[in-house]
């Protein structure tokens, strides 16, 4: 199906082509650096929350699992709050 439009031929696959460039140049084109770089830094940042996130969550995990009251050296200062902490998790918030 060919479209005239004020005597410019509209062809919907070559149109569809266009629509096609003009999103790749925004998105992965280094000279349109913009949209490059918000995507880029975007998925920067989620990047870094997930992975503070997952250490997080390794080193509270490594606590719970294997840090008690009786542990030689960790245990005065780590165990012990750690054990208070799931007994009465709203005590922490008394310090701050």
């Amino acid at each position: 199906m060919l479209l005239v439009r004020q005597g410019i031929s509209i062809d919907p696959l070559n149109r569809s082509f266009k629509t096609i460039n003009v999103l790749r140049r925004l998105f992965l084109d280094k000279e349109c650096g913009v949209m490059n770089d918000l995507i880029s830094y975007t998925l920067q940042a989620a990047g870094v929350v997930l992975a503070a996130d997952f250490a997080a969550g390794l080193v509270h995990w490594m606590e719970d699992a294997y840090i008690r009251e009786d542990t030689p050296w960790l245990g005065r200062w780590i165990g012990r709050p750690n054990i208070v902490h799931h007994h009465l998790p709203r005590r922490m918030t008394r310090n701050t």
